[in-house]
């Protein structure tokens, strides 16, 4: 039977922005009598998916698919402009953009209106990488050092990342493309919050010999923090069920983070899971 300590992440779980948007939904499901949508799930959590449908919020993928006059909102990753145009013409739109993107979206746009070229360092494909450069005139999204060491820039561009990109990436990224052209203007759009818990995870994993990380696969913050935590075990589990700590071994230390999408009651399912090991 195992027998470990475990040791709990001080910062784990909803951030701001995905606590401004979970507030918001709830808000507008508890106002109206017919249902709320979101255009995409509202964060990259499937727990607070279903959490949010049992509440009358529901996730379609295309605007067409709401109601006429129906309430949508915007998620927490934000929308392209032209999805978000498409959102306003058929519904009562509440925007539950992270404020820290909203920030980036407009940063980008005036650096667009500036005539920059806008490269953005981010998860191609990612919902907020989308958001992001469909707000560019010129531009592009790059997600590894190799894309970066590619690139031919012109005189005029600037450098910003998704708000959960990876720091130790993006400073890598910088540091390549502004020793090839001096003049590129880098801007620090990551979130603070994400950094933090990065580097908690990190000294986590220096004591402990396995991380569990607690969180959606399709979370782009979630995988941040499991390769945060490479230095250990991991362990990455949506929900309590997934854990079957008996084959762990004789470990000593047992750590545990999670997403910033990550409902605090699936935090304490897995704690508790394994507080019955420890």
């Amino acid at each position: 039977m195992p027998n470990f300590t475990l040791h709990l992440a001080r910062r784990a779980g909803f951030c701001m922005g995905v606590k401004r948007a979970l507030q918001l939904a709830e808000a507008a499901a508890a106002e109206k009598s017919a249902p709320v949508w979101t255009l995409g799930p509202l964060i990259h959590n499937n727990a607070v998916v279903a959490y949010l449908a049992q509440r009358g919020v529901g996730a379609v993928n295309t605007p067409a698919e709401i109601p006429a006059g129906a309430t949508a909102l915007i998620r927490a990753h934000g929308l392209p402009p032209d999805e978000e145009a498409a959102l306003r013409r058929v519904a009562t739109v509440v925007d539950a953009t992270c404020p820290l993107v909203k920030k980036n979206q407009q940063l980008i746009e005036q650096l667009s209106a500036e005539k920059f070229w806008v490269l953005i360092a981010g998860d191609a494909g990612h919902a907020e990488a989308r958001g992001l450069i469909a707000r560019a005139a010129a531009g592009a999204v790059i997600s590894s050092l190799a894309d970066a060491e590619k690139l031919t820039l012109p005189p005029r561009a600037a450098l910003v990342a998704q708000t959960t990109f990876s720091p130790a990436l993006y400073a890598r990224i910088a540091a390549t493309l502004t020793a090839r052209f001096p003049a590129l203007k880098v801007y620090p759009t990551l979130c603070a919050a994400t950094e933090a818990r990065l580097k908690e995870v990190r000294e986590m994993a220096a004591r402990c010999e396995i991380v569990v990380i607690v969180g959606d696969r399709h979370s782009a913050n979630t995988a941040r923090l499991a390769e945060a935590a490479e230095r250990a075990r991991v362990v990455w589990v949506e929900s309590a069920a997934e854990l079957n700590a008996d084959d762990w071994g004789d470990v000593k230390n047992v750590g545990v983070s999670a997403g910033a999408s990550a409902p605090d009651w699936v935090i304490a399912e897995v704690v508790a899971k394994l507080r019955v090991k420890s």
